[in-house]
């Protein structure tokens, strides 16, 4: 069976001249043989910054996310939402 948890890790945002803090969901095969362990797969699904580089905003009582805006290669491949 799958193994599946939320990683963190820092992220040099160019955007903003800062590290941010980037969510990670990972997922982790079960392994073939007990000698050879699998390493997770990572996919990134948000930023700790996303309102101060302007990829996410809020409007009245919603709050609106490009991700195409954000330079983090696995973030920037993510689905825009409004909530």
């Amino acid at each position: 069976m799958d193994s599946v948890e939320i990683e963190y890790g820092l992220f040099e945002c160019r955007k903003i001249g800062r590290r941010v803090l980037i969510t990670y969901l990972a997922v982790t095969a079960e392994p073939v043989t007990p000698s050879k362990p699998c390493l997770p797969e990572l996919t990134a699904f948000d930023c700790d910054s996303k309102k101060e580089c302007g990829v996410c905003a809020e409007e009245r009582q919603r709050v609106s996310c490009q991700w195409v805006r954000c330079i983090h290669p696995g973030l920037s491949e993510q689905e825009s939402w409004t909530e």
